[in-house]
């Protein structure tokens, strides 16, 4: 599997990401002139990006803070890589995600080829035909800023065996921001809303969660760091949830919400579960 580095960053391969970051930039209503700029040279760009990738020389640039409202509240705080780090972006991700994707459990909607919302409703209502009549609502507490990069790349090194990948990886997710202050507020911590890459990674993370929970007798609906776990009664999920489990630390998580919200296996209480 060592050769998901030289597959990813072929000549073709890159232009087929730069189609794809083109398609979706446009689609997004993003400003034209980088758009422009790229395209004016596009193919002496790929050449150069596929010449600096292959010699070890490339390296990724800082992402640029862009703050977005939140409709509950807050700012979501994004890292928006350059146009030609997120051609590398979307050419790794090509490549990565047929190998990490198959590994995670069928219960994690979030972020899926072919897998949505309405997949991880109609899995809640599934459970609640079998007799799940409520339903624990959570999420991880800042997940985004506080997954430990160190983690993730073990965990990809778990499932890929490709060294250049991995130096590539954390090169991308130890990059600096732009614009006011850092979205890792720690280093060595978070991984960059706006990278295409980090709904793959998050994932990833999340998956030894989705495991542990699962051998502990729960069943986890999860999308992205929203997870809903149904249960057949109040009072036994109650009992179940204050058992010892899967905690924050073997999960390896730094930081969780905390008591869960617990409501009925309604389709409100299911449709509330995305993010």
């Amino acid at each position: 599997m060592g050769q998901i580095f030289a597959r990813a960053f072929t000549e073709q391969s890159l232009l087929r990401a730069w189609g794809a970051v083109r398609a979706s930039a446009l689609d997004d209503g993003e400003p034209d002139r980088e758009v422009d700029l790229f395209e004016r040279r596009a193919a002496g760009r790929i050449v150069e990006l596929a010449e600096q990738l292959a010699a070890g020389t490339w390296r990724a640039d800082p992402v640029r803070r862009v703050d977005i409202p939140k409709p509950s509240g807050g700012v979501r705080r994004l890292g928006i890589p350059p146009l030609a780090d997120r051609v590398v972006e979307r050419a790794l991700l090509d490549e990565l995600d047929p190998v990490v994707d198959p590994g995670l459990l069928p219960w994690s909607f979030g972020y899926r080829r072919g897998l949505g919302p309405k997949d991880a409703i109609a899995a809640l209502t599934d459970a609640r035909d079998e007799g799940a009549t409520w339903v624990a609502r959570s999420d991880v507490r800042d997940f985004f800023t506080r997954v430990p990069q160190w983690e993730v790349l073990r965990r990809l090194r778990e499932v890929i065996d490709d060294e250049r990948v991995i130096h590539l990886v954390g090169q991308l997710l130890d990059r600096p921001v732009q614009g006011g202050r850092t979205a890792t507020p720690d280093r060595g911590l978070g991984l960059h809303q706006g990278s295409v890459l980090s709904p793959l990674l998050s994932n990833l993370y999340l998956h030894e969660f989705d495991r542990r929970m699962l051998e502990a007798g729960w069943r986890v609906i999860r999308f992205g760091d929203d997870f809903a776990i149904p249960v057949e009664s109040a009072e036994r999920a109650s009992v179940r949830w204050s058992a010892p489990g899967p905690s924050s630390a073997t999960c390896g998580w730094r930081s969780t919400a905390g008591s869960p919200t617990w409501c009925r296996t309604t389709r409100a209480c299911a449709s509330s579960v995305r993010p």
